[in-house]
C-alpha cells in the first residue's frame, strides 16, 4: 500500500512538470513528522500494543498474627483460609457457612453465635446481632452494638480513636496506622498498608518477592551451593567454592595449610610431616630441636661424633660420614631439614625427603626437584591434569576448558573488563566504577571511572515553554526535566558531541511532549532542461538535527554538499578527481569524471551532471556507500568514487556484519538501474542512475547492544551516483538522510514518558522523476540516496514509565525512491538503532511502543544482549 500511495505522488508530480519545478520533501513539521514516526518505515520491523505486566505468585505461608496478600484462596494460610478480593489479603471467613458449626462470620472473623438463650461466655463481648462481638475493640460495634467507628478511626479500648501519623510522613512514605514506613520495603507493608511477607520473602518495590539464601551475605563471603561462606577460612570452600582442602589441612588466608594424611609413624608439625623419633627439629614432639652435634635417637636428643670427621658432602649419622648425594636427599637422623620447593609439601619418611604437590598444582614434568610447576587450575596445556590440553578456541578457568572470553561468553571488546565473568566498561558501570567490585552508593553514578552524583543540578530546572527549543549537545546537569505535551526539543550545534544530548536531572524526569533528535532527510536534485544548463545537485541530512545541508549553485556540473555533525574520519576518495561543491566545473572531460567530497557523519551528498559521476559516501562508524555505476562501454573513461564513512564498497550499505543475527543492523544497499532513454551514437546504451546505500551503527556498536562504550550517533546514507557520457541529457542525483542521534535520559529517582523520544534515521532524498516524453529525453531522471541507521535512546532511572500513548524509535530512515522512467536508481534504508532501559523491574512499566523492542517487558536481558532488540538492565547497571 505504501509503494501503492508514493507512486501515485510521484505521477502527481510528473504531471506537474509543466510549471517549471517540483516540489520536494523538506524538514517536516510536526504534523509530517508524527506520521512518519508512528511506524510507516519499509523494512523496518515494529511491534506495537501493551506490554503485560508479570505477576509473581508467591506463595503466603500461615502467619496468623497480619494481613497476608492474595489472588485466589490457594494463597492464603490454613488459619485464614479464604481471599477477599475487595482488598486482596487472606481473612478467615466471607460467609456463615465458612466457620464452624456455633459460629456466624463477623467482619470477616467467625463468632460464637448467641441469642436465644446462648450468651457470649468471653469477657468484654456483647451479643450483637446473633454474634459476639469484643466491642473493645470492634469498629462496627465500638462500645456497645451498631457504633460503627468512621472513617480513618479505629477501635481502641471502646472508643473510635483517629488513626493517622501528626505531621505527615513526607515524601516517599505512608502512614500505616500511626507509623511511618516505606511501603516499597516494609516486610509488614509491602505496598500497602497491612500487606505482610511471609517468610522466605521480602518486601522488593512494593511486591513481596522470594529471597535467596545468599542475599544478606557479607561482602567478605562468598554463596556457595546457597550458603554464606568465608573463603578465607573455609575448609570446603578456601579461597573459591568447591576448593577442598586435604583432611587434615586447615584453611587460614584463603590458602589450604598442613600436613594432610601423614605416612605411618610421622606426625604433622608446622605444616609438615616428620618422623618424631628421628627429626632432629622436632626430636620426640614437635618443636623440640636437637643441639649442636646432637642427633634424634628413638626420640632424645643424643651426642655422637664421627673420629676425624666427614669429608665435603658427607654428614656424620649415627656415628657413620654418609654422603647427602641421592635423591631425594637424607633428612632426619641422618641429614638436614628437607627442603622447601614450589607447589608441594615436604614430609621427613624412612630417613628420606618424600614432596607431594599441594592444591591446584601439579607435576607435569616428572622432575620433583623443581617442585610441582604447574597451576592445573588455569594452564591451557595441563588443564585440570597433566597432559589434558584445552582445544582451540577455550581456555582453562578452574581447572576446566571453558568458551573465550568472559565467563562462558565471547572476550570483552575494546574499553571493557571482565568482573565475575561479565563485561563491563569500568568508566560507567556504577557496580565496577573503576575496577571490578568497586560499587557507587545509592543515589551516585559512575563517570570517567568516578562515583558520582548524576547530576549537579548546575543548570536548575528544565521546562521549556518554547516550540521549538533548541539545546547544545553535550551534557546537561538539571534539577528537574519537564517537557509539557506540544513542545518539541531538538539538539543543534556542531563539534564531537554534535548530535547527541546527555540530559541529567537530580529529580525526576517527565517528557509529555517530545525530545527528537532524528536525523535530516536527504535533499532531492533539481534539474532543468539541458538548454538551460543548470541545475543543482541534491544535498545530504545532519545526522542528529532534522536539517539537511545547503543545496549546491545551480549549474550544469557541480558537486553536492554533505550533511554535518561529529568528528569522525571521512571515507577515502577512490580515483575520481573530487569535484568543487561551491562553484561550477568547466566542460572538460577529465574534470567531467568527478566524485563529491566525502562526507563525515552526516548523509553523502549527490552531484549534478558529470560525465561519470559519484555522489558522496555516507559519513560516520560505517555510512553507506554511494551509487554504483554501470559497466563502461567502448571508449568510455571510468573510475571509483568515494566510499561511506564506514569503509563499505560502492552502492552498498553500512556493514555491521557480513551475515548472522548482527546483520539487523546493516543498512540496505542501493539499487543500480538505467533510464529508458538510450545514447546519443549507436551502441551507447541508456544513463546508469546508482542509488546510494543505507548508513550503519557499525561493527563496534552493534556488538555493544548495552551501550556500555559506544554511546554515539548513528551514520548517514550514501548520495546518488550517475553516468551522462555521450547521452542526450544530463540530470543531478540526490543526498543521503543523515544519522539518528544519540539521546540520554538519567536521574536517581524517576522516569516517565507519554509523549515522544526519537533518534531515527533521516530518509534518503528521492530520485528526480525526469522524463521519457519530451525531446531528447531532456532532462533524463538521476538516482536517489539512502537512508541513515538509527541512532541510540538510553533512560536510566530506579522507576521508569512508557505509557501506552509513548513513542520510544531509533529506526532507520527509508531509502529514497527511484524515478518512474528509470529500472533502477532507488537508495537502500538505514540499518536498525538501539535503545537500553536501566531500571528497577519492580518498579518498571514499558507499555508504548518501542523500537527496536523489547524482549520481556521490564526483566533483565540476560548475556550481551538480543540482536535487533532493546537492552534492559537492573539499575544502576
Amino acid at each position: 500500500m505504501l509503494v501503492r500511495t508514493r507512486m501515485l505522488a510521484v505521477a502527481t508530480i510528473a504531471a506537474a512538470m509543466s510549471c517549471g519545478r517540483t516540489e520536494l520533501r523538506t524538514s517536516p513539521d510536526g504534523a509530517a513528522l508524527d506520521a512518519r514516526t508512528d511506524g510507516a518505515r519499509p523494512d523496518v520491523p515494529i511491534v506495537d500494543g501493551p506490554i503485560p505486566d508479570v505477576i509473581e505468585d508467591v506463595p503466603s505461608p500461615d502467619v496468623p498474627d497480619v494481613p497476608v496478600a492474595c489472588m485466589v484462596d490457594r494463597d492464603c494460610p490454613s488459619s485464614r483460609p479464604r481471599c477477599d478480593l475487595s482488598t486482596n489479603t487472606c481473612v478467615e471467613c466471607l460467609l456463615d457457612p465458612d466457620c464452624p458449626a456455633g459460629q456466624r462470620c463477623v467482619s470477616n472473623a467467625c463468632r460464637p453465635a448467641c441469642g436465644r438463650g446462648a450468651p457470649c461466655t468471653n469477657p468484654g463481648e456483647q451479643c450483637c446481632s446473633g454474634a459476639c462481638a469484643p466491642v473493645q475493640s470492634d469498629n462496627l460495634n465500638c462500645g456497645g452494638c451498631g457504633l460503627r467507628c468512621p472513617a480513618d478511626t479505629r477501635c481502641t479500648l471502646g472508643m473510635c480513636r483517629p488513626v493517622g501519623c501528626p505531621g505527615g510522613c513526607g515524601p516517599l512514605r505512608s502512614c500505616c496506622d500511626t507509623s511511618c514506613v516505606d511501603t516499597a520495603s516494609d516486610n509488614l507493608n509491602c505496598g500497602a498498608c497491612g500487606v505482610a511477607c511471609g517468610p522466605g520473602t521480602t518486601c522488593q518495590g512494593g511486591r513481596c518477592l522470594m529471597t535467596s539464601p545468599c542475599d544478606r551475605c557479607r561482602p567478605d563471603q562468598l554463596c556457595c551451593a546457597g550458603a554464606c561462606v568465608d573463603p578465607a577460612l573455609d575448609a570446603n570452600n578456601c579461597g573459591a567454592c568447591g576448593r577442598r582442602c586435604l583432611s587434615g589441612q586447615g584453611c587460614i588466608a584463603g590458602t589450604c595449610v598442613g600436613c594432610g594424611p601423614c605416612p605411618a609413624g610421622n606426625t604433622c608439625c608446622s605444616s609438615v610431616c616428620v618422623n618424631l623419633t628421628a627429626d632432629r627439629s622436632n626430636c620426640g614432639a614437635c618443636g623440640r630441636a636437637c643441639g649442636a652435634g646432637q642427633v634424634c635417637v628413638a626420640g632424645m636428643c643424643v651426642t655422637q661424633t664421627c673420629p676425624g670427621g666427614c669429608a665435603a658432602g658427607q654428614v656424620c649419622c649415627l656415628g657413620v660420614c654418609t654422603s647427602t648425594a641421592v635423591e631425594p636427599p637424607l633428612c632426619g637422623a641422618c641429614g638436614p631439614d628437607c627442603p622447601a620447593r614450589p607447589g608441594t609439601l615436604a614430609a621427613c619418611a624412612g630417613d628420606r625427603c618424600r614432596y607431594t604437590c599441594t592444591g591446584t598444582f601439579g607435576d607435569c614434568d616428572g622432575d620433583l626437584r623443581n617442585g610441582c610447576e604447574v597451576d592445573l587450575s588455569s594452564s591451557a596445556s595441563n588443564c585440570g591434569a597433566c597432559g589434558r590440553v584445552c582445544p582451540m578456541g577455550t581456555r582453562c578457568s578452574s581447572g576446566a576448558c571453558v568458551a573465550p572470553g568472559c565467563g562462558a561468553g565471547p572476550a570483552c571488546t575494546a574499553g571493557n573488563t571482565c568482573c565475575m565473568d561479565r563485561c563491563v566498561d569500568t568508566q560507567s558501570d556504577a557496580s565496577n566504577c573503576g575496577a571490578c567490585g568497586m560499587a557507587c552508593p545509592a543515589g551516585q553514578a559512575c563517570s570517567m571511572g568516578r562515583c558520582s552524583p548524576v547530576s549537579t543540578g548546575v543548570e536548575g530546572a528544565f521546562e521549556p515553554m518554547v516550540n521549538p527549543t533548541y539545546l547544545t549537545p553535550g551534557v546537561h546537569n538539571f534539577t528537574t526535566i519537564r517537557v509539557p505535551a506540544g513542545v518539541v526539543v531538538y539538539v543543534a550545534g556542531a563539534g564531537p558531541q554534535a548530535g547527541t544530548l546527555d540530559l541529567r536531572a537530580t529529580g525526576d524526569i517527565r517528557i509529555d511532549g517530545m525530545i527528537d533528535v532524528s536525523g535530516g532527510p536527504g535533499t532531492q536534485s533539481t534539474i532543468a532542461s539541458r538548454t538551460t544548463r543548470e541545475g543543482r545537485a541534491g544535498s545530504g541530512g545532519f545526522t542528529g538535527e532534522l536539517r539537511s545541508a545547503p543545496l549546491s549553485p545551480a549549474c550544469e556540473w557541480v558537486a553536492g554538499i554533505s550533511g554535518s555533525n561529529g568528528p569522525m574520519v571521512p571515507g577515502s576518495t577512490g580515483t575520481c578527481r573530487v569535484g568543487s561543491n561551491g562553484m561550477c566545473i568547466t566542460d572538460n572531460t577529465t574534470r567531467l569524471m568527478m566524485a563529491a567530497p566525502a562526507a563525515q557523519f552526516g548523509g553523502g551528498s549527490g552531484v549534478f551532471s558529470g560525465y561519470r559521476a559519484y555522489g558522496a559516501g555516507g559519513g560516520g562508524h560505517a555510512g553507506g556507500g554511494p551509487g554504483n555505476l554501470g559497466a563502461l562501454f567502448m571508449g568510455q573513461l571510468g573510475c571509483t568514487g568515494v566510499t561511506g564513512g564506514g569503509g563499505t564498497a560502492l552502492g552498498s550499505g553500512g556493514r555491521a556484519a557480513v551475515m548472522g543475527p548482527l546483520a539487523v543492523y546493516n543498512g540496505r544497499d542501493g539499487v543500480l538501474g538505467q533510464t529508458q532513454c538510450p545514447g546519443a551514437r549507436p551502441g551507447i546504451p541508456a544513463a546508469w542512475v546508482g542509488g546510494g546505500g543505507g548508513g550503519s551503527i557499525g561493527t563496534a556498536a552493534a556488538n555493544d547492544l548495552a551501550i556500555g562504550s559506544t554511546f554515539y550517533p548513528g551514520s548517514g546514507g550514501g548520495g546518488g551516483s550517475a553516468d551522462y557520457l555521450n547521452r542526450p541529457a544530463f540530470g543531478g542525483t540526490s543526498g543521503g538522510g543523515g544519522g539518528g542521534g544519540a539521546l540520554r535520559l538519567w536521574t536517581p529517582t524517576s522516569i516517565t514518558i507519554t509523549g515522544r523520544l526519537l533518534a531515527n534515521g533521516g530518509d534518503g532524498g528521492d530520485a528526480y522523476i525526469g522524463t521519457n516524453m519530451a525531446a531528447g529525453c531532456d532532462p533524463q531522471p538521476g538516482a536517489a540516496g539512502g537512508g541513515g541507521s538509527g541512532g541510540v535512546i538510553f533512560l536510566r532511572a530506579p522507576t521508569v514509565s512508557v505509557a501506552a500513548s509513548a513513542r520510544v524509535l531509533a529506526v532507520g530512515g527509508a531509502g529514497g525512491f527511484g524515478s518512474l522512467y528509470a529500472s533502477g536508481g532507488g537508495g537502500g534504508a538505514g540499518g536498525l538503532g538501539r535503545v537500553r532501559i536501566s531500571a528497577n523491574p519492580a518498579t518498571c512499566a514499558l507499555s508504548g511502543m518501542i523500537n527496536p523492542p523489547v524482549v520481556s517487558g521490564c526483566a533483565p536481558t540476560p548475556g550481551a544482549g538480543t540482536p535487533g532488540r532493546a537492552y534492559v538492565a537492573s539499575y544502576p547497571n
